[in-house]
């Protein structure tokens, strides 16, 4: 065997030695990124992100008068909407007072597709009692408001395919109104209607008592149920009464008795008046 046969010879078990090699690192690098993705929460649970189609008011003078701008959807899941986020900008002259969205989700499983949909308010003065901590609260002109809706999951195997948004109601401080209110307006007036309700009662339950706030402090306390007797109508009204008792125990912590007798003998019950 000639020289150069037998370098030949020598090489190649060493060009397959290097080569297995090779390959071991290879799929080393590969099953390690494996395993640290297999034990990475943040990558095991990636956000999926799809984005919001934002439906608009009719056009006044040209310019969107109330306008709804909508950041990606993030999901956990699938079927499972983690984050909804907007926000509303005010184009008009006139502060906004309240509002209400509607959220439409288009879910498909075994081929077929529904609609998911659901009403947000937002109410600066779900209470006239509320107008003097809460001056501030319009959505002044050219003013804006972050709204975002709660998160929602659907059953194993559905998918979340599009998600659709829009203003319903738009109420200004002058009374005047926008949208199709569909079931907005009716929404926030049972949500204040509720509100007076609580009030009222709690007004009512202080006299009851000779005028002892201390003796309706545990009405209002550690998140007490919802008085039966006010037979709330809707979950609208039942939210405005939790509304208000959140409201009163604020009150109560923050400015003492005194604060709170001052608000319970304040006469106004209505939210516009």
């Amino acid at each position: 065997m000639s020289y150069k046969q037998k370098l030949k010879f020598l090489l190649r078990p060493c060009i397959m030695v290097a080569f297995i090699y090779c390959l071991w690192l290879v799929s080393g690098t590969a099953n390690s990124e494996n395993f640290a993705a297999s034990n990475d929460p943040a990558a095991a649970q990636a956000k999926i992100s799809i984005p919001v189609v934002s439906n608009q008011l009719d056009l006044v003078d040209g310019v969107i008068p109330v306008e709804l701008k909508c950041e990606n959807a993030e999901l956990s899941a699938p079927n499972a909407l983690e984050k909804l986020s907007c926000v509303i900008k005010n184009n008009t002259n006139e502060p906004i007072s309240a509002g209400a969205v509607y959220t439409s989700i288009i879910v498909e499983k075994d081929g077929m597709r529904n609609v998911s949909s659901s009403y947000g308010t937002f109410d600066t003065f779900i209470h006239p009692d509320f107008r003097e901590d809460h001056k501030n609260n319009l959505i002044l002109p050219r003013g804006e408001y972050r709204y975002g809706d709660l998160p929602v999951s659907y059953d194993n195997g559905a998918v979340i395919k599009e998600i659709i948004v829009k203003l319903d109601y738009i109420e200004f401080a002058d009374n005047t109104t926008l949208g199709t209110d569909q079931a907005g307006s009716r929404i926030i007036t049972d949500a204040r209607k509720g509100a007076a309700k609580y009030k009222n009662w709690l007004a009512h339950k202080y006299k009851e008592s000779g005028e002892s706030l201390e003796a309706i402090v545990a009405l209002f306390e550690n998140n007490q149920p919802l008085p039966e007797e006010l037979q709330f109508q809707t979950g609208p009204e039942e939210h405005g009464a939790r509304t208000y008792r959140n409201y009163a125990l604020r009150t109560y912590k923050s400015k003492g008795a005194d604060g709170l007798v001052k608000v319970l003998k304040q006469t106004k019950t209505s939210a516009n008046e």
